[in-house]
């Protein structure tokens, strides 16, 4: 453990505390620094410095860690039936197929899809069904950098929407399957009035890909569709989330960005910035 080895060259109210954590590890979770020197005789500054002599950057840091262990000892004390809770298979599951997705997607086409949406007159966000959450998300996120989108929830109001397009215009449609019949009609009519689409997908074989200028496939895990859903939007949120930085990246600093996120923080918190004292005035839900 690493505060055992670094005890030995610790001044002696450092050494305290060390000693106090080497004794009962779970004094993390219930005390903070101040009530740690107090219980040892000393002071929170000395709490802090001798977390600082032991590696870490102070005593939130190790505290985070001694919890963090404290946890998975009592998980593995609970025994091995813990591992086929639905909680830990469904989080294991998402966590191997978050190390496997980057590498389904065509990163050329990835390329191209940021410079029409870079250089797109016009931005329209589909998506229908369990798709739906991942729309207001990435518009949310795509304002939220000072890039104008527009994000209908309706599926009517998403079709209409598209057949108000034009060339030079691009669309973003977004379904898991490929397959929804909503999304499918708004495609169709964005393209026939010429605007580009580019479509977010597991399954590269896809109605929606076949109809898409670029298709961007991430989550093609090869189990059934209603298997793999939930991670599959995960999955598709990181991706937008990753478009949306290449697009800023693409665009340049906006002077927009930094008017936009105040907005936004205005808007949640009732006009109260981070760090000042609560109110209590009404809030918008965003």
């Amino acid at each position: 453990m690493l505060i055992r080895a670094a005890i030995k060259d610790l001044g002696p109210g450092e050494r305290k505390v060390a000693e106090a954590i080497i004794h009962d590890p779970s004094i993390a979770s219930r005390l903070g620094a101040a009530e740690i020197g107090a219980q040892v005789g000393t002071s929170a500054a000395t709490v802090t410095r001798a977390c600082q002599s032991m590696g870490f950057d102070g005593y939130p840091h190790l505290r985070t860690l001694l919890v963090r262990d404290e946890g998975a000892a009592a998980q593995v004390a609970r025994g091995s039936d813990l591992h086929e809770h639905a909680l830990y298979r469904l989080f294991a599951e998402a966590s191997r197929e978050l190390d496997a997705a980057p590498a389904t997607v065509d990163l050329e086409a990835f390329a191209r899809a940021v410079v029409l949406v870079a250089n797109a007159r016009r931005i329209l966000l589909v998506g229908a069904g369990g798709s739906a959450a991942a729309v207001s998300a990435i518009a949310l996120r795509f304002m939220s950098v000072g890039i104008a989108v527009e994000a209908a929830q309706e599926p009517t109001l998403q079709l209409l929407a598209c057949r108000l397009l034009a060339p030079g215009d691009v669309v973003l449609a977004i379904s898991d399957s490929g397959e929804n019949s909503s999304t499918l009609s708004a495609v169709e009519a964005a393209r026939a009035v010429g605007a580009s689409v580019v479509a977010f997908s597991s399954f590269p074989r896809s109605a929606l890909a076949g109809m898409a200028d670029e298709k961007l496939i991430i989550g093609a895990s090869g189990r059934p569709w209603p298997d793999s859903i939930l991670t599959s939007n995960i999955l598709q949120t990181f991706l937008l989330n990753a478009l949306v930085a290449a697009v800023e990246e693409a665009r340049g600093p906006s002077d927009k960005t930094a008017t936009v996120f105040e907005d936004i923080i205005k808007a949640v918190t009732g006009n109260r910035r981070p760090g000042d004292p609560e109110n209590h005035s009404p809030s918008v839900n965003l």
